[in-house]
């Protein structure tokens, strides 16, 4: 759904695993909007996969403009 005039400022991602999906199906409002994202990934239990999906979200990110900062 897209709302007319509509600004979006601000994404927040908790989707359990999903993340990267969630975001590759933001990329329009990413690019237009350049909103600030806030994704959390949990490391715990699948460590070896999570840094993989983490590593991939980065570069998603940081090819589609977006300054990643982690903490």
């Amino acid at each position: 759904m897209q709302l007319k005039n509509s600004i979006t400022d601000f994404i927040k991602i908790d989707v359990q695993g999903a993340e990267l999906d969630v975001l590759i199906g933001a990329r329009n409002t990413i690019k237009m909007c350049k909103p600030k994202i806030l994704v959390e990934v949990h490391a715990i239990p699948y460590v070896n996969w999570r840094i993989k999906n983490v590593q991939r979200i980065v570069e998603f990110l940081m090819e589609n403009g977006v300054l990643t900062i982690s903490r």
